[in-house]
């Protein structure tokens, strides 16, 4: 499975983000949320921190 995530902000361009393959739907879309946080991370709309 892939799985695709597409996030419309206010005032801004959506975000698009594909997954990793994986071998089920569950593991895929967290891949792709993953994917997404980080993304979001990179164009600073978002803060991720080490815990």
């Amino acid at each position: 499975f892939i799985s695709k995530v597409i996030l419309h902000l206010p005032d801004s361009d959506a975000v698009e983000v594909e997954g990793a393959e994986k071998a089920d739907k569950k593991s895929s879309m967290d891949s792709a949320a993953l994917a997404l946080l980080y993304k979001l991370g990179e164009l600073g709309k978002c803060i991720i921190e080490e815990c």
